[in-house]
């Protein structure tokens, strides 16, 4: 009797696990600070990726601009989580996840206008996912120096989200 309930509760504590893993991710918030290196870096690669093709495909200047400084900020951000990654022994690459593949893929196919939009709602789209991601890193970091990275980049994140959305309002 007494091994059965060991092994309950050890099942129990094992679902209890996967479900507040599975609700963190939903939350779209960071499960501890390798996580959130590992995924903000993704993004980070995204970003880039993306503003990159916008600098040569983007029909409006206001969209080369941003796009521009995009790929700037998001380079040194990647930068700082590469520092944090190796002080914490977590491998990051600069390949992208195959949802950010395949929105280079699709973007890549567009011209023009049409571009400029799609490629604008991305980075609002992208933005507001990382700012809330750096939010949840910010109540549950346990680095201090990735806390602080984190809160400074608040700040990058939502100037280039407001940025997003009033270059949006000039697209027709």
């Amino acid at each position: 009797m007494k091994k059965f309930q060991v092994t309950l509760l050890a099942t129990l504590a094992v679902a209890l696990m996967v479900i507040l893993q599975i609700r963190a991710d939903e939350k779209n918030v960071p499960t501890d600070d390798k996580d959130f290196i590992t995924k903000a870096h993704g993004m980070c690669q995204t970003a880039m990726k993306l503003s990159q093709l916008a600098e040569k495909q983007a029909a409006n200047p206001a969209v080369r601009e941003f796009a521009t400084e995009i790929v700037k900020d998001h380079q040194k951000f990647a930068d700082e989580l590469a520092t944090h990654a190796k002080n914490q022994g977590v491998a990051t690459t600069t390949e992208l996840s195959r949802e950010g593949q395949a929105d280079v893929d699709r973007l890549s196919k567009l011209q023009g206008a049409e571009f400029d939009k799609e490629y604008v709602d991305k980075m609002i789209k992208g933005h507001q996912k990382a700012i809330d991601f750096c939010e949840g890193q910010v109540k549950t970091a346990t680095s201090p120096d990735l806390k602080k990275c984190s809160q400074e980049r608040l700040t990058v994140l939502n100037d280039h989200l407001n940025r997003a959305k009033e270059i949006a309002k000039t697209i027709k």
